[in-house]
């Protein structure tokens, strides 16, 4: 879904040059936030990082909240663009083939966009785009819904796949989300992201166990 309309930015570029410029706006916008937090950063020290002038930076941007606003939607838009493709590179194979195939486009999605991650965390809030985000992974989680009833002759039954995708969400996303800012070694082991793998796959088709109200 596109950004309110306070937090979008002025225009999109076109030419390579222009591209180019807001690029570089970006990443800055991402290094200084990962860096100083949102609080520490500002219009100036991006622009300089950016190498560009205030003027030119606020022809793409109105504001400090609109620059972090725009971080936000390339993340999003990444996000979504590497999960969709992974679930159609998944589409047909066995459970855990296709499980394995979205944990690991996860993990290089992380691990390809480090700076991106470590900078955005706690954002949202700060620019009041909480609820553009809830739309967002509101999104991503139909998809994901939508995926996983092809296979419901293999999931566990009386699954939620509601409840179910929050859930598996959560498994991978706490894990990378830990390896980016704690211990950015872990996407270089391969079992990390096997163990993901392997506990989604068990939450999806083992027997949920139920204790009985008369148990001790």
């Amino acid at each position: 879904m596109p950004l309110p309309n306070h937090l979008k930015a002025r225009k999109n570029p076109r030419q390579t040059r222009a591209r180019v410029t807001m690029d570089a706006i970006l990443e800055a916008t991402a290094h200084i936030v990962l860096r100083h937090g949102y609080d520490g950063m500002t219009t100036n020290h991006v622009a300089e990082r950016a190498g560009v002038s205030i003027g030119s930076l606020y022809q793409y941007f109105p504001s400090k909240e609109a620059l972090v606003a725009a971080v936000l939607q390339k993340n999003a838009d990444d996000n979504f663009a590497v999960i969709a493709n992974a679930l159609e590179k998944a589409a047909g194979l066995p459970l855990a083939e296709a499980v394995a195939i979205v944990a690991e486009a996860m993990a290089q999605l992380h691990r390809d966009n480090l700076p991106w991650h470590g900078a955005i965390a706690g954002c949202s809030a700060k620019i009041d785009a909480n609820e553009w985000e809830a739309e967002l992974n509101e999104r991503i989680e139909a998809l994901t819904i939508a995926f996983l009833e092809r296979y419901s002759a293999d999931l566990r039954p009386g699954i939620d796949l509601n409840v179910a995708v929050l859930v598996i969400r959560n498994i991978g996303h706490s894990v990378f989300e830990h390896a980016v800012l704690n211990d950015q070694e872990l996407f270089d082991d391969s079992r990390v992201t096997d163990e993901i793998a392997s506990a989604t796959l068990a939450y999806l088709t083992s027997p949920s166990p139920r204790v009985s109200s008369g148990a001790p």
